[in-house]
């Protein structure tokens, strides 16, 4: 069995689904524990890893969602 990684946003508790790396930016691919469709994106603060913050608009959603498709289909 695998571990996950849980964490509180927003209180709420979400689980660490993937985790991507492209061009100096990390995106971090959460699901809600207790309800499974609810999912949200955030990235790392560059310049502190320690923080996650939302994405910039909605271009950038849009560009954090393609890496996860690709991903997945290179699986």
């Amino acid at each position: 069995m695998k571990d996950v990684e849980i964490y509180t946003i927003d209180d709420k508790e979400y689980m660490l689904l993937n985790k991507i790396t492209k061009n100096e930016d990390t995106y971090l691919y959460f699901s809600n524990v207790h309800e499974g469709n609810d999912f949200i994106i955030r990235k790392l603060d560059k310049e502190d890893n320690e923080y996650m913050i939302p994405l910039n608009d909605e271009d950038e959603v849009k560009k954090a969602i393609l890496l996860l498709t690709n991903k997945q289909l290179e699986a």
